[in-house]
């Protein structure tokens, strides 16, 4: 079955504290919302940590997420270099929940991107 994407909204508005207006909120939409939050906060914390602390100049487009990952991904050291790699795939995954209709086994992606944000984060502040 394709998922409701009415249910973010509702979702939305139960973040918020206000009154639900659409479907209920089944534990997939708050599996796909996991995983897009998980890849932003992964994410911005590396792109500010090229912006401000390498002082790399990032793009302001839609390029900004591939740009961050490949500057990570194509560097010298291993541990930037995974922290692309991972990047990469986080996002890969947030795609697939932001997107696509039908995400097969939502709850063990939401576990393993979680967990691979929480080691992309641990990385940038161990550098």
């Amino acid at each position: 079955m394709s998922y409701d994407w009415g249910e973010y909204l509702s979702l939305a508005e139960a973040l918020c504290g206000v009154a639900v207006s659409g479907p209920p909120i089944s534990d997939e939409a708050q599996y796909r919302s996991s995983v897009s939050r998980a890849y932003y906060a992964a994410f911005i914390l590396a792109r500010n940590r090229l912006r401000d602390v390498d002082l790399i100049s990032i793009p302001k487009t839609g390029k900004t997420h591939i740009v961050v990952a490949q500057v990570y991904e194509f560097h010298a050291d291993p541990r930037r270099a995974q922290i692309g790699v991972e990047l990469r795939r986080l996002r890969g995954d947030r795609n697939m929940c932001d997107y696509d209709d039908i995400v097969v086994n939502v709850s063990n992606l939401a576990v393993v991107s979680l967990a691979r944000a929480a080691r992309i984060i641990a990385d940038l502040a161990r550098l």
